[in-house]
């Protein structure tokens, strides 16, 4: 991340001099790798199908511990992200975890792919952030990001999805 302050000086005879710094410090939390599966090939996805994303993330740092790590995952469009049949945007976030110094760990999804506002050969850029603290000072904050991967909606025009909604649900004779 980026961190700006202003530091200011006083001299003995009350003069002021202010400075900005400015510091760039690189995350030390990646994604490693990321693992799609699905019933098709692994960046093509049906209508109604689960789909599988394993997100590897790494602690790339020797001596720092991170801790209340998330993964968060998006699919995204052009403008617009996906959204489950209810219309709602499909966001998936892991559970905390913590990352010990060099280490490494997955974060696995399993969603459902929506059947409605999904068009045949509509493709989707998976968005993950991933975000930890350092276990020794928690206000120092560390993220990493990957849009690496693709999911690409097949719809074939002999299959017929019916969806259906029984009313009552139960019968009786």
């Amino acid at each position: 991340g980026s961190y700006t302050s202003t530091l200011t000086f006083t001299a003995s005879d009350g003069t002021i001099a202010t400075s900005t710094l400015s510091v760039t410090v690189d995350s030390i939390v990646r994604v490693k790798n990321v693992d799609l599966t699905s019933d098709g090939t692994d960046d093509e996805v049906k209508p109604g199908e689960e789909l599988t994303v394993e997100v590897e993330v790494e602690n790339t740092d020797r001596d720092i511990d991170l801790q209340d790590i998330t993964v968060t995952l998006k699919f995204k469009k052009g403008g617009r992200y996906l959204e489950d049949d209810d219309g709602d945007d499909i966001e998936e976030e892991s559970d905390e975890f913590d990352l010990d110094a060099n280490d490494k760990d997955t974060a696995t999804f399993v969603i459902d792919m929506p059947y409605e506002n999904v068009d045949d050969g509509d493709r989707y850029t998976l968005e993950i952030t991933v975000e930890g603290k350092n276990a020794d000072d928690r206000s120092q904050v560390f993220t990493a990001e990957d849009s690496s991967e693709t999911i690409e909606f097949k719809k074939l025009t002999h299959e017929i999805t019916l969806k259906t909604d029984l009313s009552p649900s139960t019968l009786s004779c």
